[in-house]
């Protein structure tokens, strides 16, 4: 198996990993390594929407959207694949 992420990857680069699904996705304030800026308001506590969704889809949607956002950083794939 090909090791994709090392010491040296340039995590800075990565993307927020539900940017496929998350209407509120903004390039330029959705970075992998930034808190989240949307939040949800449930029964009057701040819940920020990474966190929702990282509960209720990261067994779907995390490793594909981190895959593909891997193979466009090493020039491997285009964004609409």
């Amino acid at each position: 198996m090909k090791t994709y992420i090392r010491d040296d990857f340039p995590l800075e680069q990565l993307e927020c990993q539900y940017l496929m699904v998350c209407k509120f996705y903004n390039p330029n304030e959705c970075d992998y390594g930034m808190k989240c800026s949307k939040c949800l308001d449930v029964l009057g506590n701040k819940i920020r929407l990474r966190d929702v969704y990282g509960i209720c889809l990261e067994k779907y949607i995390y490793k594909d959207c981190m895959k593909l956002q891997i193979k466009l950083i090493r020039g491997e794939g285009k964004k609409d694949e």
